[in-house]
């Protein structure tokens, strides 16, 4: 990705994309691989902090 993506864009795309791998089953072999300009850590707050205003279930 660009290097002046947001964290919590980086997150929402990063969690998007692996939810695809896990409804075509591959999850199980797959696996999300950060960089050093995003941590786990980061990528995992910004996800929870924005992820409160998402339309689950809807």
């Amino acid at each position: 990705m660009p290097l002046d993506v947001p964290a919590e864009r980086y997150a929402a795309i990063t969690h998007a994309v692996y939810s695809v791998l896990d409804v075509a089953g591959l999850a199980a072999v797959a696996s999300v691989v950060v960089d050093e300009l995003a941590t786990d850590a980061e990528l995992n707050r910004a996800f929870d902090a924005h992820s409160a205003y998402y339309p689950w279930g809807a």
